[in-house]
């Protein structure tokens, strides 16, 4: 739960584990309402959410400990859920209630345009 502190901080200090046994202190931000519409694209990709607001790469995410990208990732949506979270939702609110009523075809076109726009999702890790 987000408190007075995270606002305080720019976000929260969470300490992680990484896979070679060492801890590290990451601060995962409060975003700020300039990069909400950076960060919005970002929904349906939770990694590039987590490394965007941690500062961090995709590679150095791919060091920590899946438990503890866990704990980043529950601290994204605390510290964030009063401000660009709440942004998110009524932006797709807005979204979705203009569509309605549109076309079928019309629907249909756009969904493909937006689908080819999509970033592909990052390819699978070859394993350790």
């Amino acid at each position: 739960m987000s408190n007075k502190s995270d606002t305080l901080h720019g976000g929260r200090e969470i300490t992680v584990q990484l896979i070679s046994g060492e801890t590290k202190a990451i601060l995962v931000r409060q975003l700020r309402v300039s990069e909400y519409r950076k960060a919005f694209p970002l929904i349906g990709d939770e990694i590039r959410l987590v490394a965007f607001a941690s500062g961090l790469t995709e590679a150095e995410l791919d060091e920590i400990v899946p438990e503890h990208y866990e704990l980043l990732q529950a601290a994204l949506w605390e510290v964030n859920a009063k401000g660009f979270f709440a942004y998110a939702a009524r932006t797709r609110r807005v979204n979705e209630d203009a569509l309605v009523g549109l076309p079928p075809e019309l629907l249909k076109s756009l969904s493909d345009k937006i689908a080819s726009t999509l970033p592909t999702p990052s390819p699978a890790l070859p394993p350790r």
